[in-house]
């Protein structure tokens, strides 16, 4: 996208400034926090986890995780079963004790602006939050390069969040796959 500012139609500055807000909001929301961030591709199970961590009741139909319909504690975060991500922009939601943040899969062909917007939201949040966690989630596709980018790609972007790389190397790493469970 290499046009100038004055060429961006009412929809596309309309689009933005909600991304915007959206992102003015999260920030808010994240001050003064103890916020667990969870990050993935698409697909790799980040609302799944979510609703599970916050206690909402499960149920698996066909190979897909769902929160079930009669879940004394409701859904948080809505779960996506195709390769479109359900998160759009990413937002905080938690109980009592566990604030999360839900960011959108890590998707190569996300608009710019979005990307931008969504990115500098994310880094904010984490300025302003109390303490931070990340969360990466890494499902089995990417691991072994079948995904548009690797797991060496995740990891670039993983060591990125954090100020050096040597705070990322301090950090240790446990990797949980799916798609081995019977």
């Amino acid at each position: 996208m290499n046009r100038s500012f004055d060429s961006t139609t009412p929809t596309e500055f309309e689009y933005l400034l909600s991304t915007f807000e959206s992102g003015l909001s999260l920030i808010k929301r994240a001050s003064n926090q103890d916020l667990i961030i969870v990050y993935g591709d698409t697909g790799s199970g980040k609302s799944t986890t979510i609703n599970y961590l916050l206690d909402c009741s499960m149920e698996r139909e066909k190979n897909k995780v769902f929160v079930k319909r009669d879940s004394i504690i409701p859904e948080f975060t809505k779960i996506g079963h195709s390769s479109q991500s359900e998160t759009i922009f990413p937002f905080i939601v938690g109980n009592w004790r566990l604030k999360f943040m839900d960011c959108p899969g890590i998707d190569p062909n996300q608009e710019p602006l979005k990307k931008i917007v969504n990115s500098i939201s994310i880094k904010k949040a984490i300025d302003s939050a109390k303490t931070v966690k990340i969360l990466f989630l890494i499902d089995y596709k990417t691991c072994f390069g079948g995904r548009d980018k690797g797991l060496k790609e995740l990891m670039r972007i993983a060591r990125d969040f954090f100020k050096s790389e040597e705070i990322f190397r301090s950090y240790k790493c446990s990797i949980f796959d799916r798609s081995l469970e019977t």
